[in-house]
């Protein structure tokens, strides 16, 4: 007897883009200091949110001198300095954010070691803008590049400096060993950079990085601390004429308080799966962004769109909540633990016969994880490891 199974449709709830849910979504996208910046300009038109105290309002966005800046940025990172000299290095800034005062004379001057002006001075190009404290024009574009992760144009400005200024790209391609179109592309990406972080004969205009959280290790775990959370509560009993401005009102401290929530759960998610890298300075677990919006109840692009221009503090440094994501490989590896197995195999192996990629493959395989021949090259070269041939040849 034969049997027929008809599928149908199920129907699913339509998702409706009202304006309300629109403003959600985007103060959900907001970073911190676009949040701090756009609640004050409603402080401004609603009487409601103007009454709001909090400390999380005294940070200072509007634009002002860039030395200001850099003051008020070292003591938002709460992160060790040393005082005296990062004041000392900050007034000795040109007016275009460059440092003009040798940092030997100021060691000298001042009677401290050079490493801890060189110390100080690599915390200060770490600050908003780019390349503000560079000593030099060329170390300022370098400083911005690096950001990026440019490096093939930091090299070519660094090797190429005459082909640069005459445009030869047929020497900067034969010098570099690639092609002109390659070139033409580092050029391009110069040319995206500013030699000054701050120009003289122009206002300035300060992108700030304000971290959403702290990350702190406690007794050998990870403790998760939002960062000057503000206390918005309303209990106003309108009159008619005001009550619209109490509607939105509300409305708008409901969103930054889902946006808070929304965060700390993708934060928290992140660091059940993270934590013992960060703690033991391990690679990162593969991590998926569609895992953790599974997690958190929300949709991938979502996700992506919350966590966009985030950042929390960790040992003192600010990295993005995007880093806290690693891609996959073969088998669930993420391409970082991948090259550290590839490593452990090459330190383990005997300096009179250096191990060829198809035998750390072969090895590889003897612990179930079945990688290619090509893939352990392209590894090894992308973390610099030299061929079996070049590490033959070092040992001697």
């Amino acid at each position: 007897m034969r049997s027929e199974i008809k599928i149908r449709p199920v129907p699913k709830p339509a998702l409706r883009y009202t304006p309300a849910f629109d403003q959600s979504l985007q103060i959900l996208t907001w970073n911190r200091a676009e949040l701090i910046a756009q609640l004050r300009r409603k402080q401004r038109t609603n009487p409601f949110l103007r009454e709001l105290k909090s400390s999380w309002l005294d940070f200072q966005t509007q634009s002002s001198s860039f030395k200001v800046d850099l003051y008020t940025q070292l003591h938002t990172l709460n992160q060790p300095h040393e005082e005296t000299i990062c004041q000392i290095l900050i007034e000795s800034l040109n007016d275009r954010g460059l440092l003009v005062e040798s940092l030997e004379e100021l060691a000298r001057t001042f009677h401290s070691p050079l490493s801890v002006w060189e110390e100080q001075l690599r915390l200060l190009q770490q600050l908003e803008p780019a390349g503000i404290a560079a000593r030099s024009a060329q170390e300022c574009l370098i400083l911005q590049l690096q950001r990026r992760g440019q490096t093939g144009a930091i090299n070519f400005l660094t090797q190429c400096e005459a082909e640069i200024l005459s445009h030869d790209w047929a020497g900067a391609a034969a010098k570099m060993q690639c092609s002109e179109q390659e070139i033409e592309a580092y050029f391009q990406q110069l040319q995206e950079c500013t030699p000054f972080p701050c120009a003289a004969d122009e206002p300035e205009v300060v992108s700030w990085i304000l971290p959403e959280f702290e990350v702190r290790i406690e007794d050998d775990h990870c403790v998760l601390e939002s960062l000057q959370e503000p206390d918005l509560e309303l209990n106003e009993t309108p009159t008619p004429e005001l009550a619209q401005a109490l509607q939105e009102a509300r409305f708008f401290l409901d969103a930054l308080n889902r946006r808070s929530l929304t965060l700390s759960l993708i934060m928290n998610e992140l660091l059940q799966i993270q934590e013992l890298p960060l703690i033991r300075r391990m690679p990162l677990h593969v991590c998926q962004k569609k895992t953790i919006a599974r997690r958190v109840g929300i949709h991938p692009s979502t996700l992506t769109r919350a966590i966009q221009d985030k950042y929390f503090l960790f040992r003192g440094k600010l990295l993005p909540i995007e880093a806290l994501f690693a891609s996959s490989s073969v088998q669930n590896n993420s391409q970082a633990e991948l090259t550290a197995l590839i490593q452990h195999q090459i330190d383990q192996e005997s300096s009179d016969c250096p191990l060829s990629d198809l035998q750390i493959a072969m090895r590889l395989r003897e612990e179930n994880l079945n990688v290619s021949r090509q893939l352990i090259a392209k590894l090894r070269k992308a973390a610099g490891i030299p061929s079996s041939y070049h590490r033959r040849l070092d040992n001697g």
